[in-house]
């Protein structure tokens, strides 16, 4: 996408802070003042290994092997891509959302 800026042609991603909000330049310090603190902990894994198998039945073998189901490669439906060892519980984030009390307001009664 581009916007057109003293004659010359500028991509969006091109364009400075003070080409999109003029001299009401958001101050992130006043924006930020009073927001909880937020510290989570790393969730990266130590190391990932990619493993190659000749058959379906070498992929169910390993799948005993670690206790865990590997789903067969099935173009019509979703399959075992990648897991963690040992296995780690789902972590839902979805329904977590950090609102005020005036936000609060507007959303009771909606269901979110």
């Amino acid at each position: 996408m581009q916007t057109v800026k003293e004659g010359v042609a500028v991509s969006i991603y091109d364009r400075s802070m003070d080409d999109m909000f003029g001299e009401d330049i958001p101050d992130s310090d006043k924006e930020w003042k009073d927001m909880p603190e937020y510290e989570h902990e790393d969730m990266e894994p130590v190391r990932v290994v990619i493993m190659k198998f000749k058959c379906e039945e070498d992929v169910q073998k390993f799948a005993g092997l670690i206790g865990q189901e590997i789903t067969p490669v099935n173009p019509d439906c979703v399959y075992t891509k990648k897991l963690w060892f040992p296995p780690q519980e789902d972590i839902i984030c979805h329904d977590k959302r950090y609102i005020d009390n005036d936000t609060l307001d507007i959303f009771e009664g909606s269901g979110l």
